[in-house]
């Protein structure tokens, strides 16, 4: 009787535990988002006026548009290149929603032809801060420069795995 209720104590302690891991995977993932309007249409966009009424809305405190999508990210020398979540943000408002830091350089300016990077992302690509990537577009591509490196420890799961961040301008 003894080991049964030790068993059951500990399996509930257990899975709370799990449970507890899992909420704060999930809340890094998505920083301190409450609310998440997206398109019907994988790596759609909703319409700049879509976001801007989501901002009139009681009880919003922030409203960021972001476009992410799977593609092909390489050196721009030509050599390494990977599938990564490219994610373009309204960078000033993503820091606030999405938990986004800098670990080293910058954030990459609006607009700008520049990149930060998860620093896994940077080791498999062989890159460092300066240096250029291609994303996929019309022609050659776009060249863009990595100015910075994600703080992981603050990123959750966003720096787990291949990911570029731009900002929303540059990722369209």
């Amino acid at each position: 009787m003894v080991l049964g209720v030790a068993l059951i104590f500990g399996t509930m302690t257990a899975s709370a535990t799990v449970m507890a891991q899992l909420r704060a995977a999930m809340y890094d993932l998505g920083g301190e988002v409450d609310l998440a309007f997206v398109s019907v249409v994988p790596g759609g966009e909703l319409p700049h006026t879509a976001a801007e009424a989501v901002t009139r809305l009681d009880g919003i405190a922030v409203a960021a548009e972001s476009l992410n999508v799977s593609t092909a990210v390489a050196r721009a020398d030509g050599g390494n290149a990977l599938d990564a979540a490219l994610s373009g943000y309204d960078l000033e408002r993503a820091t606030k929603l999405f938990g986004i830091a800098v670990d080293q350089g910058r954030l990459p300016g609006d607009g700008a032809a520049e990149a930060l990077l998860s620093p896994r992302t940077a080791q498999r690509l062989g890159v460092r801060i300066g240096d250029d990537l291609r994303l996929p577009g019309p022609a050659d591509g776009q060249l863009v420069r990595v100015v910075g490196l994600l703080d992981t420890g603050r990123a959750g799961l966003m720096g787990s795995g291949p990911v570029v961040i731009t900002s929303l301008g540059t990722a369209r």
